[in-house]
Formats: structure tokens, C-alpha cells, sequence
């Protein structure tokens, strides 16, 4: 069963092997320049965050489905004669590109639906000799146990007239 706490790992794998990637690790959320100075010094960098769940509603099993809003914050430097303001945009496009119907193989989970980009630019970024973006996708997650799951497995006769016709699958 995947849960908020499981969800960012497969994420965290598959945004780190994006191309020249150095570090990608998950966060607790949103940050402020100290962290970003800790994080700005593995560039090209990405940390990731569950930022939110929203529409949560409860479902005929006992289990939750919750809309997810997930975050990847991009952090570049200038790199090999190309300006960190260039820099990052590609690597916000192989971000786009990876999490756009992404389950990261998961059960329970939809696809990835890309929801906003943003740039975060500020003087203080900009002084740090950094460039920041934000990614933000949703995916809609299960949550919790299905109350009927014990039962899934069990045999179902068919029956009529009082004779047994077959089993749900088998053949009559």
C-alpha cells in the first residue's frame, strides 16, 4: 500500500536519474535561503515535497482517495559556459516530461498531471549565484486498507435450480 510517507521515495529515484542531475533528495517542504544556500552547492539539484492533499473523499471500501500536490524545487549554477537562467529551464523541461502521467510504480496512484511551474526568482537567489524553479504536479492516491480485500480471493459458485453451474471464471 503506498502512503504519503512511501510515495516520495520511487519519485525522488526516478527525478535523480534525470540527465546531469547531481543530487536529488526529498524535503520537508518549501525553504528558506539557508537552505537553499545547503542545497544550491549540489547544483544541478532537486528536492522534492508533498506540499498538500486536497478533495479528500471517502470511498465505499473504507479507504480515502486524496488529490496529491507534489513539488520539485530545481536549483542550477551557472555550468559549463551555459547561464544558470538557461540551465534550469531545461532541467524544469525533463522534469515536465518525466512526471507527466508518471505512477512511478506504484499501486494505487495515477497518473501524474503537471499543474504549474514557477519561477521563484528573487534578489537574494539571484545574489547567491543560483537560479530556482518550482515544479508542481497532482496525482490522486488510495489511501488506507480496503475493508473488502480479505474477501477478493474467495470462491463464488453460480447456482440455479438448486444444481451448482460453476465456479465466477471457471468453466459452467
Amino acid at each position: 500500500m503506498t502512503t504519503l510517507a512511501t510515495l516520495l521515495d520511487p519519485i525522488v529515484a526516478g527525478l535523480g536519474s534525470l540527465p546531469d542531475v547531481k543530487s536529488c533528495e526529498a524535503f520537508g517542504g518549501r525553504f528558506d535561503m539557508a537552505a537553499l544556500a545547503r542545497f544550491g552547492a549540489a547544483a544541478p539539484a532537486i528536492r522534492v515535497a508533498v506540499l498538500g492533499v486536497d478533495k479528500i473523499n471517502w470511498i465505499d471500501t473504507g479507504q480515502l482517495d486524496g488529490v496529491v500536490e507534489v513539488g520539485a524545487f530545481i536549483v542550477t549554477r551557472d555550468e559549463r559556459g551555459k547561464p544558470r537562467d538557461l540551465a534550469v529551464l531545461g532541467h524544469v523541461h525533463n522534469v515536465l516530461v518525466k512526471v507527466h502521467a508518471e505512477r512511478w510504480g506504484l499501486p494505487l496512484v495515477q497518473a501524474g498531471r503537471p499543474a504549474r511551474c514557477e519561477n521563484l526568482y528573487s534578489g537574494a537567489v539571484q545574489s547567491a549565484g543560483l537560479a530556482l524553479w518550482g515544479v508542481r504536479w497532482t496525482m490522486k492516491l488510495r489511501m488506507g486498507a480496503n475493508a473488502y480485500a480479505q474477501n477478493l480471493s474467495a470462491s463464488v459458485e453460480i447456482w440455479s435450480d438448486g444444481a451448482a453451474l460453476g465456479t465466477l471464471g471457471g468453466q459452467p
